[in-house]
């Protein structure tokens, strides 16, 4: 199953992520979280990477995350990116998203 996730150019996007494992949501107090969006799903690099700190963890207890993009992290060109969350559960222990398409639309400029 592939996540899809639409945002417009230049505008602020909160993004909720529910967290499940084996269909139990965990408490995430203890984990760091990432979010990377990449151009192709086999690109190395980032084109937006987001840390543990920019994610609203006030609902981490109930397997709640939420990661707060501004404008400024919505300046990517129009297309389909593809995007992975990750969460640490330990040094050893790490669980990957599913394929998350991130679909970014032109905005609309006014002159």
């Amino acid at each position: 199953m592939t996540t899809k996730i639409t945002v417009k150019q230049g505008e602020a996007k909160n993004i909720k992520f529910t967290i499940t494992v084996d269909g139990e949501t965990p408490d995430l107090t203890d984990t760091i979280a990432t979010f990377g969006v990449k151009a192709t799903k086999d690109d190395t690099e980032y084109t937006l990477f987001k840390e543990d700190e920019d994610f609203d963890r006030s609902e981490e207890a109930d397997g709640i995350l939420r990661l707060n993009l501004d404008a400024d992290d919505l300046t990517l060109t129009a297309g389909t990116y593809f995007a992975e969350l990750k969460i640490w559960f330990s040094e050893t222990s790490i669980d990957k998203s599913e394929d998350i398409k991130l679909k970014v639309v032109q905005a609309v400029i006014e002159e």
